[in-house]
């Protein structure tokens, strides 16, 4: 049963239908027209950035966005400044919220 309407989809539950959590996946097929914020974007980025897979990562969180709407705001590139920024800071032992 398809749930009306459209639902914002927050990153864990992205992370989570990538691992094929079936509570996660059964969320999913339930919404109708499920949207992802600009900032879950940029998380997912963050942490394709962060990892020793950042090529292959960037890569799969491209392919997995592209399955949803995304809720922009101004500027399409703030997730991938948000993204380099917060790796070359944790890098350097700096943190950010």
């Amino acid at each position: 049963m398809k749930m009306n309407g459209s639902s914002i989809i927050d990153t864990n539950v992205i992370i989570k239908m990538m691992h094929n959590e079936p509570e996660a996946l059964s969320l999913l097929q339930k919404i109708e027209k499920p949207y992802v914020s600009i900032i879950s974007k940029g998380e997912l980025y963050y942490g394709a950035y962060k990892s020793s897979y950042r090529d292959s990562n960037m890569e799969l969180f491209c392919d997995v966005l592209s399955k949803f709407e995304i809720i922009p705001i101004d500027g399409e590139d703030i997730p991938l400044s948000y993204a380099l920024i917060k790796s070359e800071l944790r890098k350097k032992g700096k943190k950010i919220p």
